[in-house]
């Protein structure tokens, strides 16, 4: 009888040019030098989903330059934490300097007790302020943020700018926008690399004319593309927050009421 093949008795082994270290220098300045970038992407990080779309708003170009861009600048330290939402998923804890991504955490399953500890412990070992710590504030977040006192992000919040669908969204723009000026410094394994440049690429524009807000591809959807949550892509678009707040400028009518004579 012939064998009939199906979803259940098929597995898909994912092997990349890396993977063979005999050709892989070689093999790699082949693949740098294709210029379509869907097939580029497909071939050097098996991201098989991407594909040239106008909707897309990072580049693939500009997305693996951000492990090159050594010539961004040191800023000011900050943390920035994506919570699974019961503590059952992947939780990402990431450390910043300005924008370089230089330290980082992953909790395959974690407690709010865990996050708490971990990002306490790179608080002190970085000396960064509460005030330069965010949280994302669905779920467990919600307790880690009044117990460290942190900022917390509020991904369905109401947007400064009214343009944008809400506050996420316009977080997911101002991260296009600064794509170029990222730098990934810190040592990252080539399955998280992979799933940096994957997730990136699903920062698409959507329904852009529905009501005419600017939105985001929701993380529903990129789940079905990808088949997991977008944990990093919620890190980088966590990260806009300090970069989307207005610096208020205290009025000297304000000023003179702390000042005694």
């Amino acid at each position: 009888m012939e064998k009939r093949y199906s979803p259940d008795n098929i597995k898909f082994i994912q092997a990349l040019y890396g993977d063979n270290p005999y050709t892989a220098t070689e093999y790699e300045i082949q693949l740098q030098s294709i210029s379509d970038k869907s097939t580029k992407a497909r071939l050097m990080t098996g991201s098989w989903d991407y594909y040239d779309d106008p909707n897309v708003l990072i580049g693939f170009a500009t997305i693996s330059d951000m492990f090159s861009n050594d010539y961004v600048k040191p800023g000011k330290k900050r943390i920035v934490a994506d919570i699974a939402r019961y503590g059952s998923d992947r939780a990402i804890i990431t450390v910043w300097d300005g924008l370089i991504l230089i330290d980082y955490l992953i909790f395959n399953i974690s407690s709010m007790v865990e996050i708490q500890n971990a990002i306490s412990a790179l608080k002190a070992k970085y000396s960064i302020p509460v005030s330069q710590i965010i949280v994302d504030e669905d779920g467990i977040g919600g307790k880690v943020v009044d117990n460290l006192k942190c900022q917390g992000f509020i991904n369905n919040g109401k947007p400064i700018n009214p343009t944008y669908q809400n506050f996420k969204s316009e977080c997911g723009y101002k991260l296009a926008e600064l794509a170029g000026e990222i730098w990934i410094k810190c040592d990252l394994p080539e399955k998280e690399k992979e799933a940096i440049m994957l997730e990136l690429g699903m920062l698409r524009t959507y329904d852009a004319d529905k009501d005419g807000k600017l939105r985001l591809m929701p993380k529903e959807k990129i789940k079905e593309y990808i088949g997991r949550s977008p944990d990093w892509l919620d890190c980088f678009i966590m990260r806009m927050w300090f970069e989307t707040q207005p610096q208020r400028i205290m009025t000297i009518q304000e000023l003179s009421g702390y000042l005694t004579i």
